[in-house]
């Protein structure tokens, strides 16, 4: 690398003989000396092992800023997988090359490719804390693996019909419409209580999420209120207030993952839908809306996704929409006006009187 600072020239070899990382060791030392530090960082006597690394940073980081939900994937992720690969490994050994080895033999073991770029989202916050607290001089270049487009499922209105005109069980029936009528994740429909609705505005607003008992802030740290559909609010009468959980069990209990599981199966097993999870109904809510034309920035806000992007992932476009599209191009040939359109760029035949063509 050779670039100017201020003036000053600095020649340097980057660790990395590529573009890349030459570009980001450019920008790693740009940094340094923004912050009026030595070019020259000195390095600790013995760089640590990736395994002792891992167990600090989880201790003081991890569970520090992150979800219950996320602790429990990350640590997983760092205890079956990659401390067993990459543990008694220094974290200067760690390189782009030893970690296309592990991409190369995670996929061979039977990952997908979304699994593997989990895993290595894990492995480069873990590096990324390593360089800011001075362990490591610079990160290795991580390259995610791409990923096809995620399936998601829904159902027809056929289908959620069938299943809002059930009646054996009026809580799970309640659950279920309130779940096709706002988007609501499964985690934020078990945590919610009265004091989140308001049926003289016909509102619910989220504010918590429930993760194996343990109750936290909805996904993305976001609360958002979401109006109520008439149907929707008119489920709220008909369920028990002696609690403080909207859906819970007979003693206040809020109801499990399991019991939430096998409720849908039951319902969809009495009305004769194929089994599906509760996220379709999330699914379902999304792609209704955009297939109305609702704009992607309201669907979002409903949705309670960080990014566009999320919300565009969640959602389809249903192959009537598409089919209406290319129809318009027929459409407008027949409201064009009569006539061959290549006629009027015809010229005139040339005369044939003899009379000589003007200069």
């Amino acid at each position: 690398m050779d670039f100017r600072y201020r003036g000053t020239r600095h020649r340097k070899r980057s660790p990395l003989n590529t573009r890349g990382g030459a570009l980001e060791f450019e920008a790693t030392l740009r940094g340094r000396l923004a912050r009026g530090a030595p070019l020259e960082e000195a390095q600790p006597a013995e760089v640590l092992s990736f395994g002792a690394f891992a167990s600090h940073w989880v201790e003081t980081y991890v569970r520090t800023n992150n979800k219950a939900s996320e602790i429990h994937a990350k640590e997983g992720i760092l205890r079956r997988l990659l401390l067993p690969h990459f543990g008694h490994l220094s974290l200067d050994a760690i390189t782009a090359e030893t970690i296309e080895t592990y991409k190369a033999k995670a996929i061979a073991r039977g990952f997908s490719p979304k699994s593997v770029n989990n895993q290595l989202t894990v492995l480069g916050k873990c590096l990324a804390s390593a360089v800011e607290w001075r362990a490591l001089a610079l990160r290795p270049r991580i390259k995610l693996l791409r990923v096809p487009p995620s399936k998601f499922d829904t159902v027809d209105e056929r289908e959620s019909a069938a299943l809002l005109r059930d009646e054996a069980e009026p809580v799970w029936d309640a659950m279920l419409r309130l779940a096709l009528r706002t988007g609501m994740r499964p985690s934020e429909l078990t945590s919610l209580t009265w004091s989140d609705v308001d049926l003289v505005r016909g509102t619910v607003t989220v504010r918590r999420s429930r993760w194996r008992g343990i109750v936290d802030s909805p996904k993305n740290n976001r609360a958002r209120c979401l109006p109520l559909s008439d149907d929707a609010r008119a489920a709220f009468h008909h369920l028990n207030r002696e609690h403080e959980l909207v859906f819970c069990q007979a003693d206040g209990q809020a109801f499990t993952d399991k019991m939430r599981i096998c409720a849908l199966l039951r319902l969809c097993k009495r009305t004769g839908v194929r089994s599906v999870n509760w996220y379709a109904f999330r699914h379902t809510f999304a792609s209704r809306l955009t297939d109305a034309g609702v704009p992607l920035p309201v669907v979002q806000q409903l949705m309670g996704h960080a990014t566009i992007a999320m919300t565009m992932r969640y959602t389809h476009t249903s192959s009537q929409a598409l089919f209406d599209a290319v129809a318009l191009l027929e459409r407008s040939e027949h409201e064009a006006p009569a006539g061959n359109r290549w006629s009027t760029r015809r010229r005139s035949p040339p005369s044939t009187s003899g009379d000589a063509a003007p200069s």
